[in-house]
């Protein structure tokens, strides 16, 4: 008895597009929990590496991290800490923008002037 091929095949289907009838709570959520996953991984890499990698800063561990200029020779410490100073800054500032920016909070006409002057 010689089963055919097609009987030995199992149905695959896979769901490449959401579907229309998922509520947008459904979808939140779902991104809600990739978000938190991805935070999640960057705080185990954090305490892994001793490493900001958000801010681009080492933190006080295990490794010792050594800033390197394009040709493998190591930056002195002074330098290194003076950009490191800027970075941090530059850094916390594009942060904050982003918060604020993801939270889409109406600015009001006064705050909007006080931003284009200071442009």
């Amino acid at each position: 008895m010689e089963r055919n091929a097609s009987e030995n095949e199992r149905n695959v289907r896979r769901q490449l597009f959401t579907d229309e009838n998922e509520s947008e709570d459904e979808r939140q959520n779902y991104d809600n929990l990739i978000m938190e996953d991805n935070l999640q991984q960057s705080e185990r890499d954090k305490e892994k590496w001793n490493f900001d990698f958000k801010r681009g800063v080492p933190l006080p561990g295990r490794y010792q991290w050594i800033k390197l200029d394009e040709h493998g020779n190591e930056i002195p410490s002074s330098i290194n800490s003076i950009n490191e100073v800027q970075n941090t800054n530059e850094q916390e500032e594009q942060i904050e923008e982003t918060e604020r920016r993801r939270n889409d909070e109406p600015m009001d006409e006064a705050r909007k002037r006080a931003r284009l002057e200071e442009s």
